[in-house]
């Protein structure tokens, strides 16, 4: 397991790039900080601090990747909130609704 520890941003416009910054302790205790090339959506909607797992080379623990099976795609958190909402907006309404009737 890692931490996001910041975003590293290089480029500008559409040449622009997000990548993770990422935290990690190696299998030897050794502290491991670096950029990783992961420029997603997935991981997006974390903020620094966020543990995620990192997956490493143990020959070369600066090559690492963040394992996004356990990320949860922004666009789905979005869509669940934005259903959350639309399901709270149905209730009301009908709660109005039979207290008029």
């Amino acid at each position: 397991m890692g931490r996001l520890v910041d975003w590293q941003v290089s480029g500008s416009g559409r040449s622009r790039q997000r990548m993770a910054l990422v935290e990690f302790r190696t299998t030897d205790g050794e502290l491991i900080r670096t950029a990783t090339n992961l420029n997603t959506s997935a991981i997006m909607g974390y903020s620094a601090g966020d543990a995620l797992r990192v997956r490493f080379n143990a020959q070369h623990p600066q090559e690492c990747i963040i394992d996004e099976q356990q990320l949860v795609p922004l666009w789905f958190k979005l869509t669940l909130i934005i259903l959350l909402w639309l399901l709270f907006f149905a209730g009301a309404g009908i709660i109005t609704w039979q207290s008029r009737h």
